[in-house]
């Protein structure tokens, strides 16, 4: 989006308020590309849709025969071909120039494929724009979405999916292929390369990253018992204990049953006070329990596995997408560092919201219609007449809906995923009408207007996720002083704090913005709560703007996965994020905390909120008198909050939340020990997200000195992958150094910038890290090529050096992107063929390598 700045016209001030949506390098405070629908493979232009079903795409992206054989040849050339004719706005497959140029970049060069960028380039080469307009269809097709990520889902987890290989799972289950549950008797399990260990009291739910090594599960299965780990129809987690349940109403079925049992290793069933007629086995190896069961039931005996359930710790919706949802519940998925989020899905087994609590979207819309706000929505505010059609064109609700989404999404509804506060009534609210450059234009005035519109129409929490534009978060820009508040905006916030609620006060949020350095007015003002942003490898979102009025921080995106939310238009987007995402995250939050103590003040609350929170970061996070200038007063813990607005607690010490609560283990664990807050640690130790370790850990204080194997960093010793055992792995895009030789994700494994974080081995030679991405390092434009400048970058954390500069560069994803790339490339029989053979990503793990017949890609 483009950076907006502060002008004069005709006497009134306009101010450009950037949307602030996603990860980008850019002026919001949200992804730099707006939240993008999930599409349906039956949409225009995909595998059931007007060109019929069952192996037919329809043509739209055009015929390969008729495209010239005299082919654009470079992606620059092909990308602004396709950028002139309107391929980012009039297209059936929307595609800017930035991510042309990325998916055409990894179709020339991919790491298991040749140039397959052909139909692309000669697709754009055509003369009529109205059908060169269409041609991203040949790098992103949505009818592929579905297949990709079970394909990827399979390629990484093969391991895991062939553990159910041959078997039966029981009615109504299938095994599950990218978990599995683990009896570890209570104890961690160690770190071991590629292994995520998410632990659950006796159980761990594990899963294996891309570069774990092929023998990961037998190194698992040295410390606990694999178990048969299965999900149901709404996708949710269930293991076999190694136990059975038995009806057995007569003696004859009795010693039918236990001769079964016998024959796979059971015990003799012991009957059940709680029935008559009711028996329990018991098996040494619970995937003889499963063997038993499929025998007993053939034999015509009721018998069902006794169950593990992912439900009985913590109330978790039947949404699909809730998997997905990180920022809800860590577990490791999605190549996360488990345990990196807010105690939400903890939180709602004390409640999940009010409808009597408002939280107001003031932003660009919200997508009435969508299936995720059906029976919650207040009356909308400012709406126009034509708000729909507005929304086909992309002007409309492509932001907002969104952050309603993160904030409030219904749950429990078999649909989408869920928002922080799934009870709570969501109040939209259209800020300004989307400019062209995707910002708004408002005088301060309307924007005071629309607060009191808000207060007045029973809002309890108002979010914003937008704000003035102050730069990019990857390298430096001239810095001009911040502008003073006008009156009439403090007026506003002062009648929020003091109207608000019939006098209680209406807390108003402010996303602290993407540009990794000072806060703007509306975030700073005494009784807004700032909200920054916190990436789902446990450190603070390159993006992420700092200062002393950081309030408290939430999950988001900028490391290795986005948030997954709703998008305009009834769809699903799992690439939303920056302080756009953070925001609302915190705003469900306070929903909750009003849904359990609707008497608080806004002051209350705001101050309950923030005493609540959990430190995170205590090496990076510049933490003094309990204030960190990136995180505010920490991490929100809704858990935590919500426990003490409700009065079962008296204060935060003596009520950690279930999944925190270490028991006995309490302050044990010292280096490259698994940790999830600091009660795990050894006295002195911090609990610490080492990305470099793909782990939240246990690190020493340096006191004297740091002992070998470790490095003092801020007044902690930091282990390094060797000292915790986490070498040997193949080197994989993740930001860490898998093959410990002291250079990360080199030779080429990632299809764009290589990522860097504040604990690694940092970049290559000829290599510096711009936020969190290594980029060419440089001295003068023109070392950068064409369409780069060279540029003083800042770190992570905002820090620049004026002798380090860098051509920055976006970043890319991995298997998903290349997948998509791939199988986009490819004619639409295969295309067709491809999606057809993988059931769109419905398809058994162990018939995925099957299916790869269709793309070209080679191993």
């Amino acid at each position: 989006m483009a950076n907006g700045r502060a002008f004069a016209r005709g006497g009134v001030a306009a101010v450009a308020l950037a949307l602030l949506a996603g990860t980008g390098l850019g002026a919001c405070d949200g992804d730099e590309t707006e939240a993008t629908p999930t599409a349906s493979a039956g949409g225009a232009g995909g595998v059931g849709g007007s060109g019929g079903v069952g192996g037919v795409v329809a043509p739209s992206r055009g015929d390969p025969a008729d495209f010239p054989t005299a082919c654009l040849a470079t992606c620059i050339e092909a990308c602004a071909r396709l950028d002139t004719c309107g391929g980012a706005s009039s297209s059936l497959y929307p595609l800017d120039q930035t991510e042309c140029l990325d998916r055409c970049a990894m179709a020339v060069n991919g790491p298991v494929w040749d140039d397959v960028s052909g139909h692309f380039r000669c697709c754009v080469s055509q003369d009529d724009c109205s059908l060169v307009q269409h041609c991203g269809g040949w790098l992103d097709h949505p009818a592929v979405e579905g297949s990709c990520d079970q394909l990827c889902t399979c390629f990484f987890s093969a391991a895991i999916a062939e553990l159910g290989a041959g078997k039966v799972a029981p009615p109504g289950y299938r095994f599950a292929g990218d978990v599995v549950v683990v009896d570890v008797g209570g104890r961690e399990l160690p770190p071991l390369h590629g292994v995520r260990a998410a632990r659950t009291g006796r159980y761990a739910e594990v899963r294996l990253a891309e570069e774990a090594a092929p023998d990961a599960l037998d190194r698992v299965a040295e410390h606990g018992t694999l178990l048969p780990t299965f999900r149901d129809g709404a996708g949710r987690l269930a293991a076999a204990v190694g136990k059975v349940v038995l009806a057995v109403p007569s003696a004859t079925v009795r010693a039918a049953a236990a001769g079964i049992v016998a024959r796979h290793g059971g015990d003799e069933p012991r009957d059940l006070r709680i029935a008559a007629g009711v028996a329990l086995a018991s098996f040494a190896d619970p995937w003889e329990a499963l063997a038993a069961v499929i025998e007993l039931r053939a034999a015509g005996i009721d018998a069902e596995l006794d169950m593990l359930r992912s439900l009985e710790r913590r109330y978790t919706p039947n949404d699909p997408l809730f998997g997905d949802q990180w920022h809800l519940r860590n577990t490791g998925q999605l190549e996360s560092v488990a345990s990196v989020d807010a105690r939400v899905s903890e939180a709602w087994d004390v409640t999940q919201g009010d409808a009597a609590v408002v939280i107001a979207i003031n932003d660009d819309g919200v997508d009435l219609g969508h299936t995720d706000f059906q029976g919650k929505l207040a009356p909308e505010l400012n709406y126009p007449a034509d708000w729909q059609t507005q929304m086909t064109q992309g002007t409309f609700a492509g932001h907002g809906t969104s952050v309603a989404g993160v904030a409030a999404a219904k749950a429990d509804d078999a649909a989408g995923g869920a928002g922080v506060c799934p009870g709570c009534t969501i109040l939209p609210h259209m800020l300004a009408p989307v400019t062209l450059t995707g910002s708004f234009q408002a005088t301060d005035t309307e924007v005071a207007d629309g607060f009191a519109a808000q207060v007045d129409a029973g809002a309890w929490v108002i979010n914003n996720s937008w704000g003035l534009s102050l730069g990019d978060p990857a390298y430096v820009d001239a810095t001009l002083p911040l502008p003073a508040l006008p009156q009439v905006l403090a007026a506003a916030f002062s009648y929020a704090e003091t109207a608000g609620r019939g006098g209680l006060g209406t807390v108003i949020l402010y996303a602290a913005g993407n540009h990794n350095q000072e806060l703007d007015y509306y975030a700073t003002y005494a009784t807004n709560v700032a909200v920054a942003a916190v990436g789902d490898n446990g450190l603070k979102a390159y993006y992420s703007a700092f200062g002393p009025q950081v309030d408290v921080a939430a999950p988001s995106n900028g490391a290795i996965a986005g948030i997954t939310t709703s998008a305009a238009g009834g769809g699903y987007t799992d690439e939303f994020g920056g302080t756009s995402s953070a925001t609302p995250f915190v705003a469900g939050v306070f929903g909750l905390v009003f849904s359990a103590a609707p008497g608080l003040t806004a002051a209350e609350a705001r101050a309950l909120v923030a005493s609540t929170a959990t430190p995170i970061d205590p090496v990076f996070g510049a933490w003094q008198a309990g204030h960190s200038v990136y995180y505010g007063s920490g991490m929100v813990n809704a858990w935590l909050a919500v426990e003490l607005a409700s009065g079962a607690c008296v204060d935060a010490a003596s009520c950690p939340a279930p999944s925190d609560d270490c028991g006995p283990s309490c302050g044990t664990g010292t280096a490259c020990a698994p940790c999830r807050t600091g009660a795990d640690c050894a006295p002195g130790y911090g609990c610490q997200a080492l990305p470099s370790l793909g782990m939240l850990t246990c690190v020493a204080p340096e006191g004297g000195g740091c002992p070998g194997g470790t490095a003092a960093v801020n007044g902690y010793c930091l282990p390094t992958p060797q000292t915790c055992g986490l070498c040997g792995g193949t080197e994989a895009c993740n930001g860490r150094d898998d093959d410990c030789n002291g250079a990360v994700d080199e030779g080429g494994v990632c299809p764009g910038a290589p990522r860097c974080f504040a604990d690694g081995a940092g970049c290559a030679a000829g290599e510096v890290c711009a936020g969190s991405s290594c980029v060419q390092a440089c001295l003068t434009d023109p070392d950068c090529g064409q369409g780069s400048q060279c540029k003083v970058v800042k770190d992570q954390f905002g820090g620049s050096d004026p002798a380090v500069l860098g051509c920055v560069a976006d970043q890319a994803s991995q298997c998903q992107l290349g997948c998509t790339v791939v199988a986009s490339s490819v004619d639409d029989v295969a295309l067709a063929s491809f999606v057809d053979c993988m059931q769109d990503g419905a398809v058994a793990c162990n018939a995925v390598m099957g299916c790869l017949q269709y793309l070209p890609v080679t191993f």
